[in-house]
């Protein structure tokens, strides 16, 4: 091999030690937010912004994070995160963990073939067993969910007052998707609001329009409202003023007869999604129609949800039938809010701070917390939290290895240990000596306290499930399926090699 391919190659024994250290350094930049006692980071970017947040997806997404292998782990927080919506610093730490595991397997003259075999056997038994020990649960323990997953978080301290609003959002929406989230700067945390409907920030067309209608009659139109437009090449000849007049005068009579229509459909509110010229906005003022131009089409398809209107794509073809409804629309100085609609598809919630870091904490804290409701309105299977669930893990997958012998049951064996990496960073983020709790986590599950978990807090062992630490079922196998997946796909990596440079003819395939 020349000394060009020397420095193109790195060798399966460098290459091993290379991505194993790059996963646990990724893992340790967010092993500390773990847990209630978490700490947060402050990400500066480029340009000087800063945002301050302990949400694992966050801090690995504005990481400028280069080596292949590293971006392999981020992508394990962002799988975490669009499927299940939480349990992200958990799916990385554990990933960072099981990577160091296996570099002291390595180091033992154990096959990276067995290594990934024996893991995969671990995952596998892990997945059946959470299924098997996981518990149903009525809605009155949603938001005991929501508690949970906003423990840890900025938001913990108003989780009390915005839990139920969540959890009143998904089972109006049924649906993660519909569940809009719309905030402002300046008001008390504790203003914040559900609004069943639609809230948007926009400015009514003309500053006469009322402020308010009771029981409207909403229109949503997905094309201009006024003169078409004739095209950035087409020009008009005007031969004498009678001319002039006699073109703008049927300009006038094409908007007059749109606002007509608008106006026979007794119409009062419309959201048009493309312009609104000055013509039509002072025809539409002078019926008292409240209007709302350059409305995203994302948001005029939330208010055909909420409000059951249809999208009218012509104004011409507007009919009272296609209209939707509403209990009242209110103008705001940046904002109009679609409130009381009747049986909404689609939900608002108004999110309000004092400052523009905590109303973005509150955001992530509160879009983690959507997602992990979503997954159990149709399966409401739960586990417990405060590192019960990952403590009877262990257990059980200690007691699966002695079916095994030789170096697969030292595989297995440490996958156990590196499960116990997630209550024993709990227990060390909050200041607490981990090595007597664990142990004392350990007693109690070898005693058949399946949900004996950590009070953070107190430092005491407590039954996280009857203390309402509940945990999505669905959170837990999702982290553990991603990470190790993930961990073998890097195990497979015996070299690293770099590609040569493509001229531009060579990209083409010239």
């Amino acid at each position: 091999m020349g000394e060009k391919d020397d420095k193109n190659t790195t060798q399966h024994l460098t290459a091993h030690q290379i991505n194993s250290s790059v996963a646990q350094q990724v893992a340790m930049a967010v092993k500390s937010t773990l847990g209630p006692k978490g700490m947060d980071k402050m990400i500066i970017d480029p340009l000087g912004d800063t945002v301050v947040t302990n949400d694992g997806v966050t801090i690995l997404t504005e990481m400028r994070i280069q080596h292949p292998t590293a971006k392999m782990i981020v992508d394990i927080a962002k799988t975490q995160e669009e499927e299940v919506g939480d349990g992200t610093t958990t799916a990385v730490v554990f990933a960072g963990e099981l990577m160091s595991k296996a570099d002291f397997l390595l180091s033992k003259n154990i096959h990276p073939t067995i290594i990934i075999k024996g893991f995969k056997n671990a995952a596998d038994h892990t997945i059946n067993f959470l299924n098997s020990i996981s518990e149903s649960i009525d809605d009155e323990k949603l938001i005991d969910i929501v508690k949970t997953a906003m423990t840890g978080k900025s938001a913990e301290l108003v989780k009390e007052y915005l839990a139920p609003i969540i959890v009143e959002a998904i089972r109006t929406a049924k649906d993660r998707d519909a569940v809009l989230l719309e905030s402002v700067v300046g008001l008390r945390v504790k203003d914040s609001k559900l609004v069943k409907g639609v809230i948007l920030k926009k400015k009514k067309v003309h500053y006469d329009m009322p402020n308010k209608i009771v029981n409207p009659k909403i229109a949503l139109v997905s094309s201009k409202i006024g003169v078409l437009d004739m095209g950035g090449n087409t020009s008009v000849q005007v031969t004498d003023p009678n001319s002039m007049e006699k073109f703008f005068a049927q300009n006038e009579n094409i908007v007059k007869k749109m606002v007509n229509k608008i106006k026979e459909a007794k119409v009062n509110v419309v959201f048009c999604s493309k312009e609104v010229d000055d013509i039509a906005g002072y025809l539409l003022n002078k019926e008292a129609v409240l209007t709302f131009k350059n409305v995203n089409m994302e948001k005029i398809e939330a208010l055909a949800k909420a409000t059951g209107a249809k999208i009218i794509s012509n104004v011409n073809d507007i009919k009272e039938e296609m209209l939707g409804k509403a209990g009242s629309v209110e103008v705001d100085e940046s904002y109009v809010s679609v409130n009381d609609c009747e049986n909404p598809k689609a939900v608002t919630i108004f999110l309000q701070g004092g400052t523009e870091h905590v109303v973005d904490e509150m955001r992530r804290a509160v879009e983690d917390a959507i997602g992990v409701l979503s997954i159990l309105i149709d399966d409401k299977k739960i586990v417990g939290g405060a590192g019960a669930v990952e403590m009877e893990v262990v257990k059980e997958i200690n007691k699966y290895a002695d079916e095994f012998s030789g170096k697969e049951q030292l595989v297995i064996k440490a996958f156990a240990d590196a499960i116990e990496v997630i209550p024993t960073a709990l227990i060390d983020n909050a200041g607490l000596d981990s090595i007597d709790v664990v142990s004392k986590l350990k007693y109690a599950h070898n005693e058949g306290k399946k949900w004996a978990g950590v009070n953070v807090f107190k430092g005491e062992v407590i039954d996280s499930v009857k203390e309402g630490i509940i945990e999505p079922v669905k959170v837990k196998i999702q982290a553990i399926e991603t990470a190790t997946d993930v961990v073998n796909m890097i195990l497979r990596i015996d070299d690293m090699v770099a590609g040569e440079e493509r001229s531009p003819q060579n990209n083409y395939g010239a």
